[in-house]
């Protein structure tokens, strides 16, 4: 029985002395030491998942190597104008009319029109005020970009388109445009010397003044009889 002891006790010294070699040669070259929980048996459950209020990374960003979040390029750019580049702008005068001697109207008004159906298209005036005209006088009625004469009884004798802001409504007569693509709009002659270009229409007259220097377009009138 004492030789047995003695046996039994030098085996779990040889084991607990292995055990203690290992460790030392683990840690020796660089790998960490053994669990304690581990060599007892003790089971460990796996690491909590991340927590779910950890941010996302934001689907319009995408980290740089240096941690910097940058812009993704993936979608193409807008220019300064909200317009994607390389898009049509839209060509002024789009929605002009062909130039009607018969029915003539500038800026969408015609001769002997009535003050309702004016304020329908324009609005309210932003000033008015009497003109002389022979023995009596037309009130001028100030919109923005247009002037409208209107007679005693109350009906259109006068228009007049003096602004870039405001469309003349006939196809290749604008202001500020061309002179000789006015005169083709009106269907008159145009030559180098031209500074005034007129036609008549049924109830007046349409007038386009120019620039002397570059011929360009100044203002457009449509004059109606008032005789």
């Amino acid at each position: 029985m004492h030789l047995s002891s003695m046996t039994a006790a030098r085996a779990v010294g040889a084991f607990v002395l292995a055990a203690s070699l290992a460790a030392c040669s683990s840690a020796g070259h660089g790998g960490t030491s053994a669990d304690p929980s581990s060599a007892a048996g003790i089971v460990r459950s796996s690491p909590p998942p991340p927590s779910s209020a950890t941010p996302a990374a934001s689907p319009m960003t995408a980290p740089s190597s240096s941690g910097t979040a940058v812009p993704d390029h993936g979608k193409p750019g807008v220019d300064a104008a909200g317009a994607e580049p390389g898009g049509k702008e839209e060509e002024a005068g789009d929605d002009d009319a062909p130039f009607d001697s018969e029915h003539p109207t500038l800026a969408g008004i015609g001769l002997g029109m009535s003050g309702e159906a004016v304020a329908d298209k324009l609005g309210a005036p932003l000033q008015q005020y009497e003109l002389p005209e022979g023995d009596g006088s037309v009130r001028i009625q100030e919109y923005e970009g247009i002037s409208v004469g209107f007679a005693p009884n109350g009906s259109v004798v006068f228009v007049e388109v003096a602004s870039p802001s405001a469309s003349t409504g006939l196809e290749g007569i604008r202001i500020g445009g061309g002179g000789e693509r006015a005169a083709e709009g009106l269907g008159v002659p145009f030559t180098s010397e031209s500074r005034v270009l007129s036609k008549s229409v049924a109830g007046g007259m349409v007038k386009i003044d120019l620039d002397p220097s570059t011929q360009n377009v100044l203002s457009v009138k449509l004059i109606g009889e008032t005789g």
